[in-house]
């Protein structure tokens, strides 16, 4: 019995031996944290962040610095939803992405000593396609080796990142009156003729903040060509916004002439699609005219009827 007690006694030594050692070892392993400069960024403005590696050790630890310092610090972006966000487009076409590190000679010897830190300044937004506000989650990635863009190497945890529209927006959005949120939401359970009743008045009484909201820009930019072939063509989804945002600019500024009067003739419903025919009455300089406009609607998940696409036919 006691040969027993000191057979487990000597196993639970050599165990707890063991694990001292490896907390030893991995103790001296280089340490990569990340700094946000803030955990609140905005579009289209710098979003720095300072990636730090710390010897934590008790020798000194060594690792290669590339001049595309992307080979030893690289990101990882993830949404709410843990969806990963692409890299942009710029960023992809001029990075050069090696399946060997030592491809590229370009680079420097790093010497830590024990609790010495070498930190580093990244702007995100240059490697990201960050183009929607929301929550999102960063980590970094740390090669000694050169493998970082390849997402090979020591990770830190993920940070919590929120992305806000740029201030101008921002701030456009938070003067919207109480009028247009109460529109908006009365949208809900609208039926098909009411909402093209609300355009066309919007349009008539030259409102551009209400106007748009009853379209679904993303399918109406389709029959405008010269703006399909921009939005399609746009490398990133940060551009299509742009080009979308120029498009309902030129909806609510440019299209069409003033309208005078108008009325809803005729309305067709047939499961989540609809046809509203209005008659609209026009007034260039001294001359009137007479449209009939044929929209096309279709029924949203959440019980909206959004305007997609029109035909137009002249009456003489």
């Amino acid at each position: 019995m006691t040969n027993f007690r000191k057979k487990i006694f000597t196993a639970f030594s050599t165990v707890i031996i063991s694990l001292i050692v490896v907390a030893m070892e991995a103790s001296g392993e280089l340490i990569p944290n990340l700094v946000l400069e803030s955990d609140i960024f905005r579009i289209f403005e710098p979003m720095n962040v300072v990636f730090t590696v710390e010897n934590k050790g008790n020798s000194k630890e060594e690792f290669y610095l590339y001049d595309d310092i992307f080979k030893t610090f690289f990101f990882e972006l993830r949404t709410d939803k843990n969806d990963v966000v692409e890299l942009g487009y710029n960023f992809f076409v001029s990075h050069k992405f090696y399946s060997d590190a030592s491809l590229d000679s370009a680079r420097r010897v790093i010497t830590l000593m024990p609790g010495q830190m070498f930190s580093v300044k990244i702007d995100i937004s240059r490697i990201f396609d960050i183009s929607k506000q929301g929550t999102y989650f960063l980590r970094g990635v740390f090669s000694k080796d050169g493998l970082a863009d390849r997402m090979e190497g020591t990770s830190t945890y993920f940070y919590k990142v929120t992305i806000k529209p740029p201030l101008p927006i921002e701030k456009e959005v938070v003067s919207i009156s109480e009028e247009l949120q109460r529109k908006k939401k009365e949208m809900y359970g609208l039926p098909p003729y009411e909402v093209v009743n609300r355009m066309l008045s919007a349009r008539m009484r030259k409102d551009t903040e209400e106007f748009p909201i009853y379209f679904d820009l993303e399918k109406l930019i389709v029959i405008f060509p010269s703006f399909a072939k921009k939005y399609n063509e746009a490398p990133t989804p940060s551009e299509k916004t742009k080009v979308l945002q120029s498009f309902e600019e030129y909806l609510t500024t440019y299209w069409g002439d003033p309208i005078i009067s108008y009325s809803i003739e005729k309305t067709e419903i047939e499961r989540q699609e609809a046809k509203v025919t209005a008659k609209v009455n026009f007034k260039l300089r001294n001359t009137y005219y007479t449209l009939i406009y044929i929209y096309n609607l279709y029924q949203t998940y959440d019980n909206r009827w959004l305007i997609y696409s029109y035909d137009v036919i002249s009456l003489k």
